[in-house]
């Protein structure tokens, strides 16, 4: 069991649910990336305009703090829903876009909603959970992450291939309205414990986290920089269709998967921060094979892919038991903190990484990933301020 019998019967009754509800949303979220090129291919407009798109619509993740804010004062299965609802509207609109700026606002709402989620689910978790053992609930909850590459969005990716990729969408929003029903709505109405403390030690201790948002920022960079080309890598070197993308997508949640299983198993062992920094640099040396030429072969390509994704996966999945701990007794607004972070950092690497791929090629937006992460773990080697029971 992932769970023993110290941790209480609802944690171990709600956690798989969670988990699965997570997994409907982020499929939903991930299943646009390997497309871009076949998307970008419907709308008649080369890759960089897309890169461009989806950079615009990550950027609505700078308002999450916000959102948590909100969010923290209402029971933390209606934050879910709203964020499930969202996810729906959001896949729905995908599905009927016809260019690059409605495509961009739907991913918006997607996107925006997927955060939703993630504050309802991830505040939950912290609500029920000591901080000293919470890394090993949170990589339960997080194998969606990799769940969603390894089964949802390969399903997606499947009716992609017979439908269209706008009946992949469609599929999409279906499992979101199914978990909503079934997993979420049997959740208690709760309400948040909130506890003020001082003002003054909290505003220290989200000064003090500032290296720790600024790395998950950088992480993000670095992954995305990664997931928003190899789609167009596979299909232009070596020819892959809709339908071989799903066999990758699947390896790929392989990887991420053994990566959240050992978080959970050593993250609260090792430290947080230093879980975070072993990640990153298993991101960069594969990073920097990747772009020197080995990308040349698709063996070896394909395996120093996944071991790139699987050092991330470990490193961003170590760093939610940080940011749900920024503010004593907010966990929602630490989180938002968090995800605005990795919004961030996926905007930023978009437009970048998409660009260097139209004229360098896979191992161009490469470099861009190896020195995001390298630039992460030079500043989690930085000793960290703040109390040592928030921040390790």
């Amino acid at each position: 069991m992932l769970l023993d019998e110290t941790y209480s019967t609802e944690v171990r009754h709600r956690v798989p649910r969670i988990a699965i509800t997570r997994l409907s949303a982020t499929s939903i979220y991930r299943f646009t990336p390997p497309l871009l090129a076949t998307i970008a291919r419907g709308f008649h407009v080369p890759l960089s305009s897309l890169g461009v798109a989806v950079s615009v619509s990550e950027l609505i993740g700078l308002g999450v703090p916000f959102l948590a804010r909100r969010a923290e004062r209402w029971p933390r299965r209606t934050t879910i829903l709203i964020g499930l609802f969202g996810m729906v509207l959001g896949a729905v609109a995908a599905s009927v876009t016809t260019g690059p700026v409605t495509f961009s606002l739907a991913l918006m709402l997607i996107s925006l909603s997927k955060s939703c989620v993630d504050i309802g689910t991830n505040s939950w978790v912290t609500d029920h959970v000591p901080y000293g053992r919470l890394a090993r609930v949170i990589g339960i909850t997080e194998m969606s992450w990799s769940g969603a590459l390894l089964i949802g969005v390969p399903i997606l990716l499947g009716v992609s291939a017979l439908t269209g990729w706008r009946g992949g969408f469609i599929a999409g929003a279906g499992f979101a309205i199914l978990c909503g029903f079934v997993f979420v709505m049997p959740f208690p109405r709760e309400r948040p414990l909130m506890t003020t403390g001082d003002a003054e030690e909290r505003r220290s201790l989200v000064r003090s986290a500032i290296p720790t948002v600024l790395a998950v920022a950088l992480l993000t960079a670095g992954s995305q920089s990664a997931f928003v080309t190899f789609g167009s890598w596979l299909h232009d070197r070596f020819g892959f269709g809709d339908g071989a993308l799903a066999g990758i997508a699947f390896l790929l949640g392989l990887g991420e998967l053994t990566a959240s299983f050992t978080t959970s198993r050593l993250t609260d062992r090792w430290g947080k921060r230093q879980s975070m920094q072993r990640g990153a640099g298993l991101m960069v040396p594969t990073a920097v094979l990747l772009a020197i030429g080995l990308s040349a072969h698709l063996g070896t390509g394909l395996v120093l892919l996944v071991l790139f994704f699987l050092g991330f996966e470990f490193a961003i999945v170590s760093s939610i038991s940080l940011t749900s701990n920024l503010i004593p007794g907010r966990p929602s607004a630490g989180i938002g903190f968090g995800i605005a972070a990795g919004t961030f950092g996926r905007a930023v690497a978009a437009i970048p990484a998409t660009r260097l791929y139209d004229s360098h090629g896979f191992g161009g937006s490469m470099i861009l990933a190896g020195g995001c992460a390298a630039a992460c773990a030079l500043i989690l080697i930085r000793p960290s301020g703040g109390t040592t029971s928030t921040f390790t």
